[in-house]
């Protein structure tokens, strides 16, 4: 199914032909993000409602999560703008069908009647934002893998898949936070408008990005890999730089000033306990869960996957695109930083700022795998290298 071919007319499927394949891949992204977000919220409940934990759900949503939890202020305003949309009845007294499938298919009885009708619907609520923010970021990668390596849709289809199917590997014991799925929204939105040169839109999804979590600011990144690999005149690269500075600037200093009364500080500092961890050699051997908690996969930190994971980030590394080089380089840097000081252990969903470069840079290589494989009849095999310039 992979293969460098181009999107031209002599690819495109006839109108009712396309019509029919999105459906079905409509379905395929729909099922995928329902299994995805089901392995999260298997794990993250029992963060959200432990009342022992500062950031737990209900403190979030009202606000008085601690900092640095407490500057991620988009998804808190998302659910709670959406309870307060519907009818008051329905939020008090919603349909036992709601409920049942809703967090008590999380959590126990006895833990359920502690837990307030009114957040469990808000618990409903913030799943169904967490769905349409994974379900539309499938289609986001789609694009990213189409428009910056320029291959064919099947290609970017079957790189999307199995982007998603490798996602719950990156869930915490935890699972994660709140705001984890619209974080990786916002970030491959950012890239995907980038690389179409709207740059207005870029810069208003930008500044969603740091109200979402102000540590996207490092979104930047890409902009400096965007702007290296285009051929623009230097003033203008320049002048882009600044006119997105700013947009990520005004909001990032707003949150904090708003935010400056809260407990807690701008990071938590784990350095020395991972490196604890790090030096252990029964770290590299780890397994976990996803759904089914009799099937344990290989941790990302297991030394199996990171073999893979290295050859597969860096096959044929000079014919990747100039863009997706430099967009992995620098955005693996900072955050193999930042998951040494700040990060927990093996908590691999901090590293999602690079989740899109490293998505890139893994399809290229698949790509190239492929590229060379046995022909259908008829079909034209391509054996030139690809082209190596970012959309």
């Amino acid at each position: 199914m992979f293969g460098n071919r181009p999107q031209s007319d002599e690819y495109r499927l006839p109108p009712l032909k396309e019509v029919a394949y999105i459906a079905v891949l409509a379905l395929a992204f729909g099922l995928l993000s329902s299994s995805i977000l089901d392995s999260f919220l298997r794990k993250w409940n029992g963060t959200a409602f432990n009342p022992d934990i500062p950031f737990n759900f209900e403190s979030t949503l009202s606000y008085n999560a601690p900092r640095p939890f407490a500057y991620r202020v988009l998804f808190p305003w998302l659910v709670n703008t959406t309870a307060d949309l519907l009818p008051s009845d329905f939020v008090r007294s919603p349909p036992p069908e709601l409920l049942r499938r809703g967090l008590a298919a999380y959590m126990g009885e006895q833990e359920i009647q502690k837990i307030p009708v009114v957040l469990q619907v808000k618990f409903v609520i913030a799943a169904f934002w967490m769905y349409l923010f994974l379900f539309t970021t499938l289609w986001l990668y789609r694009a990213i893998a189409m428009w910056t390596l320029h291959i064919h849709h099947a290609s970017a289809d079957l790189a999307t898949l199995l982007f998603g199917l490798f996602l719950p590997l990156s869930f915490r014991g935890g699972g994660g936070f709140i705001y984890d799925f619209s974080e990786l929204f916002f970030s491959t939105a950012y890239i995907a408008v980038l690389v179409s040169r709207q740059y207005v839109w870029s810069a208003a999804i930008l500044a969603g990005a740091i109200v979402n979590k102000e540590s996207n600011l490092l979104l930047l990144f890409y902009l400096a890999a965007h702007l290296l690999a285009n051929d623009q005149p230097l003033k203008a690269k320049w002048y882009l730089f600044f006119r997105h500075g700013i947009s990520a600037t005004i909001p990032y200093v707003l949150i904090k000033i708003a935010m400056a009364n809260k407990s807690g500080g701008t990071v938590e500092f784990y350095l020395f306990w991972n490196i604890d961890y790090w030096s252990k050699a029964s770290s590299f051997f780890g397994f976990m869960t996803t759904n089914l908690q009799l099937a344990l996969f290989p941790k990302p930190t297991n030394i199996l996957f990171l073999v893979l994971f290295v050859w597969l980030v860096g096959y044929r590394w000079r014919y990747k695109p100039l863009f997706v080089r430099a967009s992995l380089v620098s955005t693996g840097l900072i955050c193999g930083i930042l998951l040494a000081m700040f990060c927990w252990h093996d908590e691999i969903r901090n590293l999602s700022l690079a989740f899109p470069a490293i998505f890139l840079a893994i399809t290229h290589s698949l790509v190239e795998i492929y590229r060379d494989e046995p022909r259908l009849d008829g079909e034209v095999k391509v054996t030139s290298a690809p082209k190596t310039r970012a959309g």
